[in-house]
């Protein structure tokens, strides 16, 4: 399996939008495929295109905040030199609903049309929402957590959600039923992601855990952020994490190795998506960041 570098950390533009803190975002192709792709047979309704892949297309990005709504943005991107990459950012929708802040988004493709996206699902002041992307009205509300839920991860058969209660519980999308329970963090879990039939959370007790999702038991953990952690995400064998430290960080999954440290925040970092060798990053000091993260492979 060929090795892969992350060429720089270049900060490619800050966009403002909100009045309060942004907590979470998500992203991935309007179209719900990238440009001349279609998502292959196996991929789930989270998970939609290959990050990595450069092109010039249209991008959906979802940012939610303290100020209680999610702004809705198209992101242009395309190459305006062999090195440098070129971005277009507009705010097309504001939605409200929540009566508190916004911790968790998420874009999920069509189950029918997996060429589209189908809806959103957002978190926060104890209640679950979703959303028509198309409409930007509203659908059904779920409530499961006695605490308030901190961060939500939906694939095919489940809904994943992560509370300060300190666990994560697996809940079935046909039955509304509990599958697993996840005990271990020491403190509330700030966010979660399910990528090849492994859970991984970020707790404020300053650790990754990584789990295996037919046992419920930690199979990883992952240590280097001085303060809570507040986002990851994992892709192409990498695991980004931002942590109340306002620092990013990259482990190297298969070793737990931190590679990269991005600095540049000047509070902490609550939300980020590595997307088309993106990696956008939202934060406590009211702006989101885009950096290039592009992969070098040998």
């Amino acid at each position: 399996m060929a090795s892969e570098d992350i060429k720089t950390g270049k900060c490619i533009g800050v966009y403002r939008g909100h009045e309060g803190t942004v907590y979470s975002l998500d992203v991935q192709w309007k179209s719900g495929s990238g440009p001349g792709r279609a998502p292959s047979a196996t991929s789930r309704s989270r998970r939609k295109v290959d990050p990595e892949e450069e092109g010039s297309d249209v991008a959906m990005l979802v940012t939610g905040s303290h100020d209680q709504s999610i702004v809705v943005w198209e992101v242009s991107t395309g190459l305006s030199t062999k090195s440098e990459m070129s971005v277009k950012v507009d705010q097309v929708k504001k939605l409200k609903a929540h009566t508190g802040d916004v911790y968790a988004l998420e874009l999920v493709q069509d189950q029918d049309n997996h060429r589209r996206i189908g809806n959103l699902v957002s978190g926060g002041d104890y209640t679950i929402r979703t959303w028509s992307t198309e409409t930007g009205k509203g659908m059904h509300v779920f409530k499961g957590h006695k605490n308030i839920v901190n961060c939500i991860d939906v694939i095919d058969t489940d809904i994943f959600s992560g509370s300060w209660d300190m666990t994560i519980i697996q809940w079935s999308r046909a039955t509304g039923e509990p599958v697993h329970i996840y005990k271990g963090h020491t403190d509330g879990v700030q966010c979660i992601q399910y990528y090849e039939d492994q859970l991984y959370s970020g707790s404020m007790d300053k650790t990754i855990r990584v789990w295996n999702t037919k046992t419920a038991k930690t199979t990883k953990t992952f240590r280097g952020h001085q303060g809570g952690i507040e986002c990851l995400h994992v892709v192409n064998g990498y695991c980004f994490s931002g942590s109340y430290d306002k620092m990013i960080r990259c482990f190297k999954v298969e070793t737990g190795d931190c590679v990269l440290l991005f600095a540049g925040h000047t509070d902490g970092v609550y939300c980020l998506r590595v997307f088309a060798g993106i990696l956008y990053s939202g934060s406590g000091d009211k702006s989101v960041r885009l950096w290039d993260v592009r992969v070098r492979c040998s």
